[in-house]
């Protein structure tokens, strides 16, 4: 399989579904930066040998819009091609560190939002 082969579909804690791909960066990474900004827990994957999406540098996409970014790539393909299958064994561990990454800064920012909310117990009435 060719590094550029392999598109996962992901879906998080809120049903958003979302394609990440191996172009400049492996999806990992594409997965990894995108629960970082969006504060996105990743809760279900599955993998395709579906090339990604080779134009414009995408780093990712929603599922509902995969045929109007193959429309843009101008290779004719169709999403309905896309055929889905578990996520091969050999990138469980990368999926795994995602997955424990995205927990990890979601349990911070819960430490830091109650940090900053005033107390109620030294409030006179």
């Amino acid at each position: 399989m060719a590094k550029h082969e392999l598109t996962v579909k992901v879906v998080f804690d809120d049903g958003l579904i979302m394609l990440f791909g191996n172009s400049y960066r492996n999806w990992d990474d594409q997965l990894n930066e995108y629960c970082g900004m969006w504060n996105k827990i990743p809760v279900t994957i599955s993998a395709s040998t579906f090339p990604w999406i080779g134009f414009g540098g995408l780093k990712w996409c929603q599922w509902s819009e995969l045929q109007t970014e193959l429309d843009k790539e101008g290779k004719g393909r169709k999403a309905s091609d896309c055929r889905w299958m578990p996520l091969p064994s050999r990138h469980h561990k990368a999926w795994d560190q995602v997955c424990t990454e995205a927990a990890n800064r979601r349990a911070r920012a819960l430490v830091r939002q109650s940090a900053l909310k005033p107390s109620m117990s030294g409030a006179t009435q």
